[in-house]
């Protein structure tokens, strides 16, 4: 096995060996639980029916195509996920490097492997985390769907939805994790990184707006934020959605080659 895939089987299996990793892990298994059995089922069991005002309220908003999904469970997923994983992306990506740094781990892997192989190998092995992550929650809130509709050919009928589904929510997360590889190289503390990230995640899109009122051109910088495409994509059914991933996929190329052309002459 080369460096580079025991690098990524490491970030991989890296939760599992901490009491807090673990504990991370239960957390969010939990939180998960009961965002499936209450904003989910919940919003579910509202679009449905047809009595409900709820089509009402969501062609208000202009979230009406929330309401056309194959099945209610996955547009409250859909609506639900785009939200909830970038942030959840942050917080598990957030130490690919940081704390091995200052234990001066990485200075004793970098005697086995290559400066690219280890900033690469992080980065994907927590591309794969997500990755599983996406799959079994987009899985539970199809699995419910069925369960209520009676609809056991569901998996076999729209396969091709589930899958567009995936990819996109996976795309979407791919900025976050990048940006936290390079948020790793340059600050020193797991904490800062993730509330750095937070706050520009929430926060970042508006700052860099108003800015550009005041000096121009910063705006632009605008475009770098994470997520800026996501009140887009949220009225957007998953087929109708492939031009907005061009924001986090050239996000994720910037914040890699920066990441990568740092941690090479980075001293560990």
């Amino acid at each position: 096995m080369s460096s580079w895939q025991l690098i990524i089987q490491q970030q991989i299996v890296k939760p599992l060996q901490t009491r807090e990793g673990t504990f991370s892990l239960l957390a969010s298994l939990g939180v998960w639980v009961l965002f499936l059995y209450y904003p989910i089922r919940k919003s579910a069991e509202a679009l449905a029916d047809p009595h409900s005002p709820v089509e009402g309220i969501l062609t208000t908003l202009g979230l009406e195509n929330l309401a056309n999904w194959v099945l209610p469970e996955l547009g409250a997923y859909w609506a639900l996920a785009l939200y909830v994983l970038p942030p959840f992306a942050i917080l598990v990506a957030a130490d690919q490097m940081i704390s091995e740094r200052l234990r001066g781990g990485l200075r004793f892997l970098l005697l086995r492997a290559k400066r690219e192989e280890i900033f690469f190998g992080r980065f994907t092995g927590q591309l794969i985390i997500q990755l599983l992550l996406i799959i079994a929650t987009i899985f539970s809130a199809t699995l419910m769907g069925v369960l209520r509709s009676g609809d056991s050919g569901f998996f076999l009928h729209h396969i091709h939805t589930l899958l567009i589904a995936g990819v996109q929510l996976f795309i979407v997360v791919m900025p976050f994790i990048a940006l936290m590889s390079l948020l790793s190289v340059l600050l020193n503390k797991v904490r800062t990184a993730t509330i750095v990230a937070m706050l520009l995640f929430a926060f970042g899109e508006s700052l860099f707006r108003w800015l550009g009122t005041k000096v121009p051109g910063l705006d632009y910088l605008a475009l770098l934020v994470p997520g800026n495409q996501l009140s887009q994509m949220l009225n957007n059914l998953p087929m109708d959605s492939w031009a907005l991933l061009a924001y986090p996929i050239a996000q994720t190329l910037v914040f890699m080659i920066a990441g990568y052309l740092l941690f090479r002459r980075q001293s560990v």
